[in-house]
C-alpha cells in the first residue's frame, strides 16, 4: 500500500515464530527464506526511488510479547546484514571478473595486431577468430559490469531501505 512517498508492507501470520528460520548459528535468529523474499518482492515491484518511507506491519492472531517483538525486528535487520553483506561480496565478485574478462579481450587483440604485423599471410580464418574471441570477452565484460551491477544496486537500495524501516508487529485477537 502506498501514501505519498511511503510504503507499506503487509504480512498476515498465525504466529510470530513463523517467520523465523528453524534453525540458526551465533549470529541469531534469522528471517525465513519465503517471508524475506516475499517482502523484496512486494517492494521491488513499486518504483523504489520514489519510497522514502518504509513501514513492515506484521500482524499476528496471537499476542506477542514485547521481548518478542524486539526479537523479531532485530532478526529482520540481522537478516538484512546478511544479505547486504552477500550483495557486497557479488558486486566485489562481478567487478572483478569483468574487469578479468576486460584484459583478457584486450590482450587477444593486441595479440591478433601483433600476429597481423609480424605476419604478412596471416589466415583470415584465426585472425577471425581471435577478433570474435575478443570482443566476445570485451561484450561479457561490459554487460558484466554496467547490466548485471544494476541489479545488484537495485537490491542494495531495497536493503537500506529495509534497514532504516519501520517494523510493527500488531496483535490482532479475534473474538
Amino acid at each position: 500500500m502506498k501514501k505519498n512517498n511511503s510504503y507499506e508492507v503487509v504480512l498476515n501470520v498465525d504466529n510470530i515464530d513463523e517467520i523465523y528460520k528453524p534453525y540458526y548459528g551465533v549470529e541469531g535468529k534469522l528471517i525465513n527464506d519465503e517471508i524475506m523474499d516475499f517482502i523484496l518482492a512486494d517492494i521491488s515491484k513499486n518504483k523504489i526511488n520514489n519510497i522514502t518511507n518504509l513501514n513492515i506491519n506484521i500482524f499476528t492472531e496471537k499476542e506477542v510479547s514485547e521481548e518478542s517483538k524486539k526479537d523479531c525486528k532485530t532478526s529482520i535487520k540481522n537478516t538484512i546484514a546478511r544479505k547486504s553483506a552477500n550483495n557486497n561480496i557479488s558486486l566485489k565478485r562481478h567487478n572483478k571478473f569483468a574487469l578479468f574478462l576486460l584484459i583478457g579481450g584486450v590482450i587477444i587483440m593486441a595479440i591478433m595486431g601483433i600476429l597481423n604485423g609480424l605476419i604478412p599471410n596471416f589466415p583470415i580464418v584465426v585472425n577471425s577468430i581471435l577478433e570474435i574471441a575478443a570482443w566476445v570477452f570485451v561484450w561479457e565484460a561490459v554487460d558484466m559490469f554496467f547490466f548485471r551491477k544494476f541489479e545488484d544496486k537495485t537490491y542494495r537500495k531495497i536493503y537500506n531501505l529495509i534497514n532504516a524501516a519501520n517494523i510493527n508487529i500488531i496483535s490482532v485477537t479475534n473474538k
